[in-house]
């Protein structure tokens, strides 16, 4: 991995203090016996309609006013955006009310152009090997010591391998174990949604994820996600005046850069909390799922045992860590994550009439392209047979690929960190199969 950027200033005062810290006992400790009763998957605890979505087949259909877009081809088409008829102008109104206008609220123009190439390019400059290392590092150390027979609890892990990340690319956190000083990697985020105290990971990020990139959250979320978007908000503008005054660092090497190049204060404040917001809800999620998956006696889509066997047999064999996980993990990764996506979708506002797969889209309609319904597609071919594990890809659960394929254009807002992502992920994977005892 290339050696970090020096950071703009000398350390100065810790960037805990630039956050409120209060003891009191909150309504989160008071609530937090009922936010332990949420279902698993936390996608579905924040939008029940994931559940029991379309049954109807073909490309598009319209469910309640609502536009929803159940192939891929469709939805690639849609996300390219190549005539200009989509807008994420929904994302911007949002956000305006949370973290603030936020560049992935921006459509192309002067505005975008100000924060998002460079912001996209600091994030995609991270390649799978920097996810994979940095993620096999902290989950190593997390469980060290571990003994049979419970097996490691992806929670833990993801928690400890997050932090290092947020830690390692945005100077979050500054010390201890958390990304915004307050509540541990711990717990559901039901108990925030009335809690006005200082911002927290990782519920304050989870909430303001469900509340913009959901089409129609659940009012409770809207509210939360509005609330914990402020707490962020202000919590990262103080951050980031204390940094232009000369009065603290602005560490992590993709922190320390964005505040070199982005000059406006307010789009560097939400551009971190974004950064931060698209990371850890999702990579936590989807490496949740991965291990329920493995660990699923019903499941297709492997089992911790054999992968873990694959693994030692590629090591034997001369691979080193990377290559034999790039082999043996990913590809049961990415069905796993086609299987249960994060996010289940995302969605676009028309901003002018036209024509689609036969339907009539008007000004003001809403898209929603329902990722969880076209990787369903991808695992379950209409002809009943078994999917090539080896031929599956993960682009619909990143938005789609950045730049053009196949001869087609790329997706406008597809994540720019899609392979570090991953390399997270795979890392995380290895350290919890190594746990396990060979047979």
């Amino acid at each position: 991995m290339a050696p970090p950027p020096d950071t703009a200033h000398e350390p100065h005062r810790p960037l805990e203090e630039f956050f409120g810290i209060d003891p009191r006992p909150t309504i989160s400790s008071v609530l937090s016996g009922l936010g332990e009763l949420v279902g698993a998957s936390l996608r579905r605890a924040l939008d029940p309609r994931s559940t029991r979505l379309i049954v109807a087949r073909g490309p598009i259909q319209e469910v309640r006013g609502v536009w929803y877009i159940l192939e891929e081809d469709l939805a690639m088409e849609v996300l390219s955006n190549v005539h200009g008829r989509y807008s994420v102008r929904g994302y911007a109104e949002r956000a305006d009310r949370s973290l603030g206008r936020f560049y992935l609220g921006c459509d192309r123009g002067a505005e975008y152009d100000a924060v998002g190439p460079t912001a996209n390019a600091l994030v995609g400059a991270l390649q799978w090997d920097h996810g994979f290392d940095l993620a096999l590092a902290a989950a190593r150390r997390a469980l060290a010591g571990h003994a049979g027979p419970a097996r490691p609890d992806p929670e833990q892990v993801s928690h400890a391998v997050l932090t290092a990340a947020c830690r390692e690319w945005y100077g979050l956190p500054d010390t201890g174990d958390r990304v915004i000083e307050g509540e541990p990697w711990s717990g559901p985020p039901f108990p925030r949604l009335l809690d006005t105290g200082p911002p927290q990971c990782p519920n304050d990020f989870v909430l303001l994820s469900a509340h913009i990139f959901f089409e129609d959250p659940l009012f409770p979320i809207t509210m939360g996600g509005r609330a914990a978007g402020a707490r962020l908000r202000l919590a990262l503008q103080r951050h980031v005046r204390g940094y232009r005054l000369g009065e603290m660092d602005l560490p992590g090497t993709i922190a320390c850069e964005l505040g070199r190049r982005i000059e406006d204060d307010e789009a560097l404040a939400s551009t971190l909390i974004g950064h931060v917001m698209g990371m850890v809800p999702t990579t936590k999620e989807n490496f949740r799922q991965i291990i329920a998956a493995w660990r699923d006696d019903r499941s297709d889509f492997g089992e911790e045992a054999a992968l873990a066997a694959a693994m030692r047999a590629r090591i034997a064999a001369g691979d080193s860590e990377a290559a034999a996980a790039r082999k043996t993990l990913v590809p049961a990764m990415t069905a796993a994550m086609l299987d249960d996506p994060t996010p289940v979708e995302i969605w676009r506002t028309v901003c002018v009439d036209h024509d689609l797969a036969g339907k009539r889209l008007e000004e003001g309609d809403v898209v929603v392209v329902a990722i969880e319904r076209i990787t369903q597609q991808a695992i379950t071919p209409a002809d009943g047979s078994t999917p090539d594990f080896e031929s599956l890809d993960v682009r619909p659960v990143f938005g789609g690929d950045r730049e053009p394929r196949d001869g087609r254009p790329g997706q406008e807002h597809a994540c720019p960190g899609r392979e570090v992502a991953m390399g997270l992920m795979a890392g995380m994977a290895w350290a919890v199969l190594e746990t396990l005892d060979a047979a």
